[in-house]
């Protein structure tokens, strides 16, 4: 979780000390801490859970705030599809996983073809405890672009918590090398490839 998140963490909230209402930052802000506190968690025993899960809830309360302050601004997030998944990612962060899965649900069908929109949406729809991650949404983003790193991270990600390790390693591995070299969630699904080859 180092090297690029720390930087952009930085950049992020240096644009936000010079416009407060500046809402992507804001949103980039809040997403990468939602993403703090779901990989905290992510592929851990049970017991290492109870204590990771004060760090990794410390992590979602600052995504909502910085999610809730995105939504208020208006400044700047004017396009539906981000507006939509910021409001499912805030639901999700307030315990409402009902609505954060309807939200997802509704902006999957209002931008089914666009493979990168699909793979934002099932990224936010994982994160909801109270939904059994479905491989079949994932695999209708790569019908549309096999070959999407997105689309394969998301796949692999879901098949680690399922416990599939050889497929989710597989996928995984296909997202980094179909990636380049400067994606931003290189560094994440290097550790979650790590995790599938350490529990195999």
């Amino acid at each position: 979780m180092k090297g690029w998140d720390d930087k952009a963490e930085a950049a992020w909230k240096e644009a936000i000390a010079r416009d407060p209402r500046f809402a992507p930052a804001r949103y980039r802000l809040g997403r990468l801490y939602l993403e703090r506190a779901f990989f905290g968690t992510i592929g851990i025993s049970t017991s290492q859970q109870k204590w990771k899960l004060p760090e990794a809830t410390r992590w979602a309360k600052e995504a909502e705030a910085q999610l809730r302050e995105a939504l208020a601004s208006g400044g700047g997030l004017d396009d539906d599809l981000q507006r939509t998944l910021v409001q499912a990612m805030q639901a999700y962060v307030a315990g409402d996983h009902e609505k954060a899965k309807r939200l997802c649900d509704e902006g999957r069908k209002a931008h089914a073809h666009d493979a990168g929109a699909i793979a934002d949406f099932d990224e936010a729809i994982r994160r909801a405890p109270t939904h059994a991650p479905s491989l079949a949404e994932y695999d209708a983003a790569l019908k549309v672009d096999p070959d999407s790193p997105e689309a394969n991270a998301d796949r692999g990600v879901c098949l680690l918590q399922l416990g599939d390790l050889a497929l989710a390693a597989a996928s995984l591995e296909k997202a980094l090398a179909k990636a380049p070299a400067d994606w931003p969630e290189r560094a994440k699904m290097e550790e979650a490839l790590r995790q599938a080859r350490q529990r195999r």
